[in-house]
């Protein structure tokens, strides 16, 4: 982080740089509003209301749809940045991406790339390419032939008939 980003940006990094990337993949929304509420707060919101616009109260209330997603603290600080404005929420798809991926790569190391694609409902070659990205060379286990098979048979009649 240089010292010239975003106050936000630098607080949210801490000390793990790939923090900072997720922040740049982020809406500008959630940039502007991160200053006050966290981003996994953000993202519970994107996820149920994300492509859509919201109403958000002037003060918190019990029967508000926020209060239902968000913690009270959140919910809080949403109301006294944005009360009384209706947000359109984005769906934040590239930043879930980055999420995915970066548990992708720590699965990487314990799980095989089958079991990483059905838990994510990707195809093997999607995680290969996930790895790759980051540097991380894995190899699909070579089938297994039983022993004395060959993939090419020798022909029978050994020429034309």
């Amino acid at each position: 982080m240089s010292p010239r980003d975003p106050p936000v940006m630098r607080r949210l990094a801490g000390e793990d740089p790939q923090d900072s990337e997720l922040l740049a993949a982020a809406p500008k929304l959630f940039k502007d509003l991160s200053y006050a509420v966290p981003i996994r707060a953000l993202l519970a919101l994107s996820e149920k209301y994300g492509g859509t616009r919201i109403y958000v109260p002037e003060t918190p209330s019990k029967d508000s749809l926020l209060n239902r997603i968000l913690d009270e603290s959140a919910f809080r600080a949403l109301c006294d940045m944005c009360g009384g404005e209706r947000l359109d929420i984005p769906k934040a798809e590239r930043l879930r991406a980055r999420l995915r991926n970066r548990e992708i790569v720590a699965l990487a190391r314990s799980r095989t790339a089958r079991a990483i694609a059905i838990k994510f409902g990707l195809s093997m070659r999607c995680v290969f390419l996930i790895l790759a990205k980051e540097g991380i060379r894995r190899r699909a286990p070579p089938a297994r032939m039983p022993p004395g098979s060959r993939l090419v048979q020798p022909m029978k009649t050994g020429g034309t008939t």
